[in-house]
């Protein structure tokens, strides 16, 4: 009965620790989590912040910022995007073909040029991507057979003009 005792004393000295450290610690982040008004640029996007773009699309997979200085709203459980900025370059690289470890390196990035993920021959084994099977999983994070991407990928929230110019970016890569 002391073992138990003792046990509901350290937990709840953990949960009041725990506590603590949110109330002392999170306030500050919470302007970040509302989206855009809170937006504070990141280590990625402060290194390319002075940089110039050859086309929106460019500037949009480095930034998550379109030409007119735009920042891309998201959906969807990547919430590390509202806290820390970036775009696509963050977890794909600046060449577009992955292989950075995201979210305590779980998961993988994919390698997403158009030109690997439209060809029949690559590493992920779905059906190959067209333009409008893309444009889908940018924007809704379903893939090329119908099914849903990992909640890590955003749900972009761009215009059309932004998206073709995105993917036209990737076609380049």
């Amino acid at each position: 009965m002391i073992k138990i005792s003792l046990l509901m004393v350290f937990l709840f000295f953990v949960m009041l620790s725990v506590a603590l450290l949110y109330v002392t610690f999170v306030p500050e982040y919470v302007a970040d989590l509302e989206g855009p008004e809170g937006y504070d640029l990141s280590y990625e996007d402060e290194k390319h912040k002075y940089r110039s773009f050859s086309s929106n699309g460019e500037e949009i997979y480095y930034t998550g910022i379109n030409e007119s200085g735009d920042l891309i709203d998201t959906s969807g459980d990547a919430h590390w995007i509202y806290m820390y900025g970036g775009g696509c370059v963050n977890c794909h690289g600046t060449d577009g073909r992955g292989g950075i470890p995201i979210m305590m390196g779980n998961i993988m990035s994919p390698d997403i040029r158009y030109s690997t993920l439209s060809s029949g021959e690559h590493h992920m084994n779905h059906v190959p991507y067209d333009e409008e099977a893309l444009k889908i999983a940018i924007t809704e994070g379903i893939d090329s057979e119908g099914i849903p991407l990992d909640m890590n990928m955003p749900r972009w929230e761009m215009t059309d003009k932004d998206l073709d110019n995105l993917i036209g970016y990737l076609k380049d890569l």
